[in-house]
């Protein structure tokens, strides 16, 4: 009777129930080793070349719901490699393998909350998902948390510690962070300058990026960053900065960063050449290494090689040539100028300025909003467009913008406001008294250079000597 009171009926179902579970356990264990078969073979067909293919067989595996696999398709998606950019799957497969736990997706996400890829703009939200890659371990996410520190995006300010991080991810071989390194200690950022420091960390990224496996689809890109890292060794050379001066030494490093595709590396060599004591005849090798390098998109190159037609420099005057590569280094400039770049603007002040016809229109306002910088050259250089307009209207606010230079130390307004007052110009009464103190204070050295970014242009009214853009 104690019997009867149980059925069969869930003995059978427990017997049914078991080898289907088994089956189903089998069946995401196969479709797991698939994805990652599919992902080995698209791993494979990155590295002989054959991106679409493995494109191919990396949609498969994350089909398959491989981490891996996801991650990469995501960044692929994301960066637009191979395949056009389709921000909305991008994102949908980086949040799925994050929250796998896979690293390279949390560095997409960074990438994507950084530049608003599909997603809002958001730097708090960087700052998450690069803490949880760096405490997964990436080296990238490490780096890019000291440049967020470096320059608070999504966290307050703090150099310090931003040098700590770069420092971090520089000894685990990161080169991008190596780089950082150099920076800081060029700079003294959060760290004390030291040249020898900087070229030591400038060797290491060289070699770093230089020995590194490239892919095309590498984040840190060691590739750029050893030809960066190469340029500024060269100028540290070339200017006897932190080593001895060596223009050998400078020369070969130019051409190693040349040869990794930089053309900011063409400029610098063919700047040396025409200014080597030692090696004179050599501006003809210059003259073709500046139109390989504004070949290439270098508007220092453009620049310098209207200068060379405007002068006669290695090659034969010629005004109409010179406004030719005038116009070509604004065509290079101009859509660097709209996203803000104070560099691009300023070179892009001095086309207007030597080349011709000048053009106000266009000059008046970028020099309005470079010297609302603070940069007293911007100041003075401001001031001398307006004056130099001739308008009465604009008299007053000339000489302001050039008084602003002189009193924040700046020798060639110094000297320009003690001319004025010499001999009464732009609306200032005849003073010999101001135009004597105001002499004495440029010649007895007081005045400061203005900054002047090596890249970025040259002086354009120099209180020296004459310096072209590298």
């Amino acid at each position: 009777m104690f019997f009867r009171r149980f059925s069969l009926g869930p003995v059978f179902s427990l017997a049914c129930v078991v080898p289907l579970l088994a089956v189903c356990g089998c069946t995401r264990t196969d479709t797991a080793e698939s994805g990652q078969r599919d992902y080995r073979r698209a791993m494979v067909e990155f590295a002989e070349g054959r991106l679409s293919s493995a494109v191919h067989w990396l949609g498969k595996a994350s089909a398959r719901g491989d981490p891996a696999a996801e991650a990469l398709l995501g960044r692929i998606l994301l960066a637009g490699r191979c395949v056009p950019k389709n921000y909305a799957r991008a994102i949908a497969l980086l949040r799925t393998a994050a929250a796998d736990g896979e690293t390279s997706a949390m560095c997409g996400l960074v990438s994507a909350y950084q530049y608003g890829w599909g997603v809002q703009r958001n730097f708090a939200e960087a700052h998450r998902w690069a803490l949880a890659a760096s405490e997964r371990g990436s080296v990238w996410a490490l780096a890019e948390l000291g440049s967020m520190y470096l320059h608070g995006y999504g966290v307050e300010k703090d150099r310090k510690k931003a040098c700590d991080l770069f420092l971090a991810s520089a000894k685990r071989g990161s080169a991008l962070a190596m780089l950082s390194v150099a920076t800081c200690y060029a700079h003294g950022w959060g760290v004390g300058r030291s040249c020898r420091t900087e070229l030591t960390w400038l060797l290491a990224a060289a070699v770093a990026g230089k020995h590194k496996y490239i892919r095309s689809l590498h984040w840190s890109r060691p590739r750029e960053i050893a030809a960066i890292a190469l340029v500024r060794l060269g100028e540290m050379y070339e200017r006897g900065r932190g080593a001895k001066l060596d223009r050998s030494k400078a020369e070969t490093c130019y051409r190693r960063a040349a040869a990794l595709g930089s053309a900011r590396a063409l400029n610098n060599l063919a700047y040396l050449y025409q200014n080597w004591p030692d090696r004179p005849g050599l501006h003809g090798k210059a003259i073709k290494l500046f139109r390989m390098a504004a070949a290439r998109g270098c508007a220092g190159a453009a620049l310098n090689l209207a200068e060379c037609y405007q002068r006669g420099i290695g090659i034969k005057k010629s005004r109409s040539a010179a406004v030719k590569w005038y116009a070509r280094a604004r065509q290079i400039l101009l859509p660097r100028a709209a996203r803000g770049r104070r560099s691009a603007e300023s070179m892009l002040a001095m086309t207007f300025l030597e080349g011709t016809p000048k053009q106000s229109a266009n000059t008046i306002p970028l020099l309005a909003r470079l010297a609302g910088g603070g940069d007293p050259k911007y100041e003075m250089l401001h001031g001398a467009w307006l004056l130099a307009e001739g308008r009465l209207a604009n008299n007053k606010v000339g000489i302001a913008w050039v008084r602003r230079a002189a009193q924040a130390g700046y020798a060639p307004a110094m000297k320009m406001l003690a001319t004025a007052y010499a001999h009464g110009l732009w609306g200032l009464r005849r003073s010999p008294a101001n135009a004597n103190r105001w002499r004495g204070k440029a010649k007895a050295g007081t005045g400061v250079r203005a900054r002047l970014s090596r890249v970025g242009g040259r002086d354009l009214l120099p209180a020296r000597r004459p310096n072209r853009p590298r």
